[in-house]
């Protein structure tokens, strides 16, 4: 059986989802994943798509599992950091 092909939605999904697994911002998950800040930015809000998805994807797994085996060793819990809630405009 043929696999799908991920969409941008389902790779800002994923990406977002790892990221907050761990607690990272933005600018620190795109170090850990040697990307640039931008280039997560433009995948986490659906505008581009990493040139080899598995691989990026494989790579994206490895360092969030490894991020949290150094999390869980030094008793710091996971998935909380320095995230943010987005912020809406409320009209009036």
């Amino acid at each position: 059986m043929k696999q799908r092909e991920l969409t941008p939605e389902d790779i800002s999904e994923f990406l977002i989802n790892m990221r907050s697994a761990i607690g990272a911002t933005q600018d620190e998950f795109s170090r850990m994943i040697s990307i640039s800040p931008d280039s997560l930015r433009r995948y986490e809000r659906c505008e581009r798509t990493p040139r080899y998805v598995e691989d990026f994807c494989e790579r994206v797994r490895a360092v969030v599992r490894e991020e949290i085996r150094r999390k869980r060793s030094q008793g710091i819990p996971i998935g909380v950091g320095k995230m943010r809630a987005k912020r809406t405009k409320i009209s009036r």
